[in-house]
């Protein structure tokens, strides 16, 4: 649902809800970024949406990159993130046209908020 939402550089503040993504279904989701052509990328950040910032949900995800969209090559695990933060950032060394995030259930986390609203997914070059 409104998944160019996560790319439109706005994120937080009192308009949350209007500019953020997320998903039809609980966990496991995914949303893919085309570059449009391949890049160097050198990290990744992703933030979720204020309100699950605030109630320090930890969520559990895996960072993927792939030239062609068909196959991918994982350059983040986090399925065992216990940690909660405004932001989860990665630095990488990779290159790639295609990159997903795949947003993973976490046990602990009550059903209605096994699904993680992003507010934004970057991806940085040089």
């Amino acid at each position: 649902m409104r998944a160019s939402k996560a790319v439109d550089g706005q994120y937080g503040g009192p308009d949350d809800w209007y500019v953020k993504w997320f998903p039809n279904g609980l966990s496991p989701q995914w949303i893919i970024v085309d570059l449009e052509e391949s890049h160097s990328i050198q990290s990744i950040e992703w933030v979720p949406a204020k309100e699950d910032s605030e109630a320090m949900i930890a969520y559990r995800y895996r960072l993927e990159i792939s030239s062609d969209g068909e196959e991918w090559k994982e350059v983040t695990d986090a399925s065992g993130n216990e940690i909660a933060s405004n932001s989860y950032r990665h630095d990488i060394a990779a290159s790639g046209r295609f990159v997903r995030l795949t947003t993973l259930p976490n046990p602990k986390v009550k059903d209605h908020q096994a699904r993680p609203k992003i507010a934004e997914l970057m991806v940085f070059g040089k």
